[in-house]
């Protein structure tokens, strides 16, 4: 006889992508399309572009997708009312159901690209070798890598097409690739898996893994084990194209975490996140980023010593975030004599990054990888790359990464003991108790340090498809952070009441840490600096704190402020402001002040930052084209430029909206 409980389902209802592939298969559902078991039933392999079969889209293009757009919209706005949560999100409104089922068709084909993508790159590999297979000049081991190379690509063709003898268990089934790459609700199999290929015999299998476990995983040069044999990572799976196009950059605060990318990452002088001036100290600048492809692992019999050494030590992996415009909610836990001794910042659907630099036991250089086949380097070899005449030589200082929308987290703490030890401690010893008092799984909940200073904070992320609605819990309710602390001093084998060991712990088993309390397989890697008794202080003030959301202006007193200082002669400032408070954005502290004595001008509106200069918001009317007046808005705004302040124009002849949108991390809508 088997007793216990079964925990409902959890989800978050206010993940927006979510609710879009909830959105997607209902339409899919209303086309009455049929996707088959194979890409070939879907896409058309004889055109090079792989476009969806003309007959495919005949259902949801012209008239047909009129039908069924209006009939999707209908019916996902009968679904949307039995959802509370949905409705109340910040993201959502009735033009947002319009929007989403609008490009819903779009979206079908772009999730195909990844598909098309590998596609592409398995018939090149088969290709190009057979160009060596059938040159009379090559020499016979050249053939024979060459004929090897080919029956892996037709080997990796027939997996992609889904020719094998269980279609409906395999990636390339086209309902279970769908709900892989988001277009479709997956719940028991990640969501834009990375994925490697591994030969066994004749077969070729994928494996796939969640984006940041597979980023350490399939690792350049990293072991696999796979059926009892053990596979070395050894290449990237790269487009006809090459590499080159699939670089990128990205500039890191050290200080904060933050991660600027595109055109920011060239331009922005001061952290957005925390103000800290961004240069060689305080940031780094990778400038070869590759998001992780999917990667070939080849049999390996014997690997050295200092290979196996490496591989035990792992990866120099980082975590970074960026608020592409998400609402934000901060928070603080005040002890009984109302100190704040915890700083919580909530924000939904952020971007998290995670950043593979290379070897722990390297220099932080990334990865060599060769840009015709894309194999990666060895250390042995990297030393001997002056390379022939006319071979084009290995690219140097590539770094995989990852990134998601995540709901994230972060917590800062005020207390006396700032060691890395007690950080990281309190790390884990946070993460067990919220997995056990939400009844979450360890694989659901991600955890890391970041920043440096006052900057050093605990990130918490959901790793489960679709969320679990835990973390703005945390943020919002006054006692939800007391009980986590209480459970985790019950798990760290302390008496909650009195700080001191259970009466039922034995101490010879567990004196530091042990694997009934802080220590798991997964933080491996830091149990040398994992203390349980760094905690029962700061998690009996914790247990006994509460929680309260951080003080805020009244925004019908801070509009009716605001709109008493705009110039009267400007109906455009009068329109702007309007705009915020009525798409209940983030509005500004200030209007027609002067921020510093060193300029003479006055902002039309401007908006504090902590510590830093803020954010100055000139709204421009007509006169300001004429050359004069231009001459001299240029003049003034670079003075302010050069003190450190930041400088956003709206123009009168351009969408207010437009040009809101262009500034996410200045106009942030509030929950």
């Amino acid at each position: 006889m088997i007793a216990g409980a079964v925990t409902p389902a959890r989800m978050d209802l206010q993940n927006e992508e979510l609710v879009k592939a909830h959105l997607n298969s209902t339409w899919l559902s209303l086309t009455g399309l049929h996707l088959g078991n194979g890409m070939a039933d879907v896409l058309d392999l004889r055109d090079h572009a792989y476009p969806i079969a003309a007959d495919m889209r005949s259902a949801f293009e012209g008239s047909s997708g009129d039908r069924i757009f209006s009939e999707a919209v209908a019916l996902s706005k009968r679904i949307v009312r039995r959802a509370q949560d949905i409705r109340s999100a910040s993201w959502f409104s009735e033009e947002w159901i319009d929007e989403t089922l609008r490009s819903t068709p779009a979206l079908l084909n772009n999730a195909f690209e990844t598909w098309r993508g590998l596609y592409r790159s398995a018939c090149d590999l088969r290709d190009k070798a057979r160009l060596v297979v059938d040159d009379p000049h090559a020499s016979w081991n050249d053939r024979q890598e060459a004929e090897r190379r080919e029956a892996e690509a037709l080997r990796e063709i027939r997996v992609l097409l889904n020719q094998t003898n269980r279609q409906v268990e395999s990636d390339f089934y086209p309902y279970r690739y769908l709900a892989g790459e988001g277009f479709l609700p997956g719940y028991n199999f990640p969501r834009l898996p990375v994925r490697t290929s591994v030969t066994v015999g004749d077969t070729v299998h994928y494996i796939d893994r969640p984006r940041f476990l597979g980023l350490s995983e399939f690792g350049p040069g990293n072991q696999v084990y796979h059926e009892g044999r053990k596979h070395r990572i050894h290449s990237a799976v790269l487009p006809p194209a090459g590499i080159g196009a699939q670089l990128s950059r990205a500039r890191l605060c050290n200080i904060c975490g933050y991660a600027h990318e595109g055109r920011e990452a060239d331009d922005v002088e001061l952290c957005t996140h925390c103000g800290t001036r961004l240069d060689a100290a305080t940031s780094e600048f990778p400038q070869r980023l590759l998001n992780q492809p999917m990667m070939r692992a080849r049999v390996v019999e014997r690997i050295s010593s200092e290979e196996e050494e490496r591989v035990r030590s792992g990866y120099a992996i980082s975590t970074h975030f960026s608020l592409p415009g998400s609402r934000t909610q901060r928070s603080k836990v005040l002890t009984s004599d109302e100190d704040p001794v915890l700083d919580l910042f909530f924000a939904p659907a952020a971007r998290l990054w995670r950043i593979n630099h290379g070897w722990r036991r390297g220099e932080r250089n990334g990865f060599e990888v060769d840009p015709q086949n894309g194999r990666w380097g060895r250390r042995d070899t990297e030393d001997s790359n002056d390379g022939e005449p006319g071979v084009p030589q290995p690219i140097t200082g590539v770094k995989p990464y990852v990134q998601d929308g995540r709901n994230i987290l972060m917590i800062r703490t005020s207390w006396d003991d700032d060691s890395e030890e007690f950080h990281i401690s309190l790390l884990y010893a946070l993460k067990r108790a919220i997995q056990l008092v939400y009844q979450v799984e360890e694989q659901e909940v991600g955890a890391d340090l970041i920043g440096q200073g006052e900057y050093r904070r605990l990130l918490f992320w959901e790793e489960a498809e679709g969320g679990t609605g835990v973390w703005e819990r945390l943020a919002r309710e006054p006692d939800a952070i007391a009980v986590v602390a209480r459970q985790a001093l019950v798990l760290c084998h302390f008496d909650p009441d009195t700080g001191e060991d259970a009466k039922d712990h034995d101490v010879e088993k567990c004196d530091i840490a042990c694997y009934e309390c802080l220590l798991t397989y997964s933080n491996q890697l830091h149990h040398r600096q994992i203390n349980r008794r760094l905690l029962p202080d700061f998690l009996r003030m914790l247990a006994s704190g509460k929680t309260v959301q951080a003080e805020a202006k009244d925004r019908e007193a801070q509009y009716d402020r605001l709109k008493g200082l705009v110039d009267p002669g400007s109906s455009l400032e009068r329109e702007f402001l309007r705009y915020l408070y009525d798409n209940q954005i983030r509005l500004p502290d200030h209007a027609q002040n002067r921020p510093t004595q060193e300029v003479h001008v006055q902002p039309d509106f401007y908006y504090e930052r902590d510590n830093i200069p803020g954010i100055c918001v000139f709204i421009d009317g007509p006169h300001h084209d004429t050359p004069v007046q231009n001459e001299q808005d240029v003049r003034i705004r670079n003075q302010l430029r050069d003190l450190g302040f930041r400088v956003i124009t709206i123009r009168y002849d351009q969408s207010i909206a437009d040009q809101v949108e262009q500034h996410p991390d200045v106009f942030v809508v509030e929950g």
